[in-house]
Formats: C-alpha cells, structure tokens, sequence
C-alpha cells in the first residue's frame, strides 16, 4: 500500500523502533494530504497529459495564449490575496468587538 496511515515508513527512518502513536488529527491530515495528492494528479493525467500530446500530434502552439491566460492568473492571484487579507482584517475586528463586549461589565 502506498499510503498507510498508520507511519510504519516515518517510524523506520526517524524513531528508535518505538512506535508513534497517531491521533485523530494525524489522521485527518493525512487523508488530507493524501486527497490533494490525488487530485493533482488527476488533474495531470486527465488534462495535462492529453492536451500535451494533442499540442504534439498536431504541432499546435500554445504560446500566445499561455502569455494571455498569465494576466488572468497574476490578477485572480492578486484578488485573491487581497481578499485575504480584508477576510483576516475584518475577523481580527470582529474578534476584538467580542472580547471588548465580554469584558464590559455593562452589557
């Protein structure tokens, strides 16, 4: 099995012959961790592969429109950072209004 859950491969490497116990948070990671991976290479094997050979078999180019899907990358990046970072401002507000009004004895 590729992936076993329980850390028999870490246990081997990087302990001495004592075994690591494992929560449920581990466990959770993993599958996670493991789900990501998956998908990745879901996503190569079903797109990536088969439009590489396509561009090959048929010697299509696909540079200008790579130039042009870059913008649209960098700014959906960009927005999406930005949206992060006013979703993390507006949490930390939010946050302090909590503690402010737990900490007034008036309310």
């Amino acid at each position: 099995m590729l992936c076993d859950h329980r850390g028999g491969i870490a246990d081997r490497f990087w302990t001495d012959d004592s075994s690591v116990t494992l929560t449920e948070l581990d466990r959770r990671l993993a599958r996670k961790v493991q789900n990501q991976i998956w998908r990745m290479i879901g996503l190569l094997c079903g797109i990536g592969v088969p439009v590489t050979l396509i561009c090959i078999a048929y010697n299509i180019d696909l540079g200008p429109l790579a130039r042009a899907l870059k913008s649209v990358v960098y700014v959906a990046n960009f927005s999406i950072i930005a949206l992060t970072i006013w979703g993390n401002q507006r949490l930390k507000q939010k946050e302090r209004g909590l503690q402010a009004r737990g900490a007034d004895p008036s309310s």
